[in-house]
């Protein structure tokens, strides 16, 4: 019989049968996860990493980068002004 995944065994209680059925899979409560991140925290992470990538992408051109995102240049500045991100910073000496 093939054995089971490192990954996949401590979540099996009974890993004897040849396949693995749902009610098997023991997941840990993950309310109390310090790993995981409030919707808020998530979405501003999101928004940052984003707008770092279109600010590489772009090379630093703010104007292109805002036509990438599909966003009023103001309002992309106004993001780049919350995370404090330079354009200066993302562009290729």
């Amino acid at each position: 019989m093939p054995r089971m995944s490192a990954d996949v065994a401590p979540f099996a209680r009974n890993a004897a049968r040849p396949v693995i059925y749902r009610e098997d899979i023991v997941f840990e409560d993950r309310k109390d996860s310090p790993s995981l991140k409030s919707f808020k925290e998530a979405k501003q992470e999101f928004e940052r990493n984003y707008t770092m990538n279109v600010l590489r992408i772009a090379q630093g051109n703010v104007a292109e980068a805002a036509r990438l995102a599909k966003k009023d240049r103001k309002d992309f500045y106004d993001v780049m002004r919350k995370y404090k991100l330079r354009s200066q910073d993302f562009r290729i000496p």
